[in-house]
């Protein structure tokens, strides 16, 4: 169960002479063809984003951590690494601002919640054969190759590796990014630990739109 099938993609279109791969973005190249069958609502969130912007995405979680307290202490620690935190709280304010960094994506998001607020910081890079890596917390600690198909025209995000330290982990991480009617998006995150199960989720709807920065 913690292994996945690697589909072959193949590139979104051929390049003409005025473009070339690096005017698409990281997950554009890592979906492949099947990109073009995502919702346009979401093509704003994965698109490259206009030199001299920045992408913010503003809306309400309806659940964020674990009723799990035992893990609480765990968290605790990621927490200090702006990772996830020890929480279970419903209806958290959200935000998460995107930039560009040399060829990846950098966000910001923060959850706002009763005791105050909290970040969650991480770096997007291009990875091998379809997939995009997810380097999470101040050093990037905590690695997580993922591989994006699109389902009935929303992302789907499936761990095939996450390491600590560059040490393999046994973990998964599910992504899950649909449009909403009448706008928004929806994003569903489930980390599930080998033996455990479930161990931390959060899932709510925000909508984004593309600004000049500063």
């Amino acid at each position: 169960a913690w292994s996945m099938p690697t589909p072959q993609n193949t590139p979104l279109t051929p390049p003409s002479p005025d473009q070339n791969d690096e005017t698409l973005s990281l997950w554009e190249r890592a979906a492949g063809r099947g990109y073009v069958e995502l919702a346009p609502g979401l093509r704003d969130y994965f698109s490259e984003l206009p030199a001299g912007s920045i992408g913010v995405g503003d809306g309400v979680f309806d659940r964020v951590g674990t009723p799990r307290r035992w893990l609480w202490p765990a968290l605790w620690i990621a927490g200090l690494l702006g990772i996830v935190w020890p929480c279970w709280e419903t209806d958290v304010p959200f935000r998460v601002v995107n930039r560009p960094v040399e060829g990846d994506r950098a966000a910001r998001r923060e959850f706002r919640f009763r005791s105050g607020s909290r970040f969650m910081v991480d770096r997007i890079a291009p990875g091998p054969d379809g997939t995009v890596v997810d380097r999470l917390g101040h050093g990037g600690l905590v690695s997580v190759r993922l591989r994006p198909t699109i389902v009935d025209a929303g992302l789907r995000l499936a761990s095939e590796r996450v390491r600590l330290v560059g040490i393999p982990v046994p973990m998964r991480v599910d992504i899950s990014e649909v449009a909403q009617d009448g706008g928004g998006q929806r994003v569903d995150l489930v980390v599930s630990a080998a033996g455990i199960g479930r161990i931390y989720e959060y899932a709510g709807v925000f909508r984004y739109r593309i600004v000049a920065e500063g």
